[in-house]
């Protein structure tokens, strides 16, 4: 959403805090209901599939451990595992055509405005948790199904803590927060939003019903990747008089693009996946 939102001329303030709200959220340990939403999820996905069952225990078994202490350097060095060359393999672009954004992560997009075709592939939300436990509860809890109802909960909960820590100051910043709240509950499905369980990448990996990103772990390592390659969305009429009036109307836009184009990202997202997963088992070795 930051790329989209760049292109669309938001200021990079905004986009850092749309970044700092989606972390939090992202990062909350949901707790007791949202526990009992994981077990649930859980059970709804359990297959009888033998073989998916051996591969999974396969997987199991070569889980890597990252050092807790190296969590801040992983998280500045994303790009190191996404690179521009592993993005113009798989999407057939030239490399230095990339932009790389590092926000939170890594993101690399590319556009091709004679024929309207879009790359756009992030490596998001590393957490390195304390132990293999940590890691699967909060997978499991983060991946739980939820209604649109608790998602805008949580949405709140997060925008609150926020500004309990002192990072909202201004009433620029909050209003900003809000706006951007309100915006994000606005792209949440009416639905809801669900996991599917997606075999053979890594120690766990779930993909999203919102997005179609896969939401990752492995070993005690946990993240998310997007990914979509594809035309471009169809830009709404542009109004620099009522700039409310054209957020809105471009995030509505953007929801009916994404949801249009979930199979593509979901198919991108899993492509790219497998690699990215190999590039961080080798820094869990060295």
């Amino acid at each position: 959403m930051s790329i989209f939102m760049l292109r669309n001329g938001l200021r990079p303030d905004r986009v850092v805090l749309i970044a700092l709200l989606g972390t939090s959220l992202a990062a909350c340990d949901k707790g007791e209901h949202s526990g009992e939403a994981a077990d649930a999820n859980q059970a709804s996905a359990r297959r009888d599939d033998g073989a998916s069952g051996q591969a999974a225990t396969a997987v199991a078994e070569a889980e890597p451990t990252f050092d807790p202490e190296q969590s801040k350097k992983l998280r500045k060095s994303m790009c190191d595992y996404l690179s521009a060359d592993m993005v113009a393999e798989h999407f057939e672009v030239e490399a230095d055509e990339l932009t790389k954004v590092s926000i939170m992560g890594c993101t690399y997009s590319w556009s091709d405005d004679d024929d309207g075709k879009i790359v756009e592939v992030s490596l998001m939300i590393p957490r390195v948790h304390d132990s293999l436990d940590d890691a699967k509860t909060w997978f499991n809890n983060a991946t739980a199904s939820k209604t649109k109802a608790q998602i805008d909960a949580e949405y709140d909960k997060v925008k609150a803590a926020v500004e309990d820590q002192g990072k909202l100051d201004s009433k620029l910043e909050k209003d900003t927060a809000k706006g951007i709240t309100d915006m994000a509950k606005s792209g949440t499905p009416d639905e809801g939003i669900s996991y599917t369980d997606v075999d053979g990448i890594a120690s766990q990996a779930r993909a999203s019903s919102a997005d179609g990103s896969l939401w990752i772990r492995t070993g005690n390592l946990t993240f998310q990747v997007r990914a979509y390659a594809g035309a471009a969305m169809e830009q709404p009429p542009f109004d620099p008089k009522n700039p409310n009036a054209m957020i809105a109307a471009a995030m509505e836009a953007n929801k009916k693009w994404v949801a249009e184009t979930i199979d593509e990202r979901e198919a991108a997202a899993k492509k790219i996946a497998p690699d990215i997963v190999a590039a961080l088992a080798k820094a869990a070795g060295s």
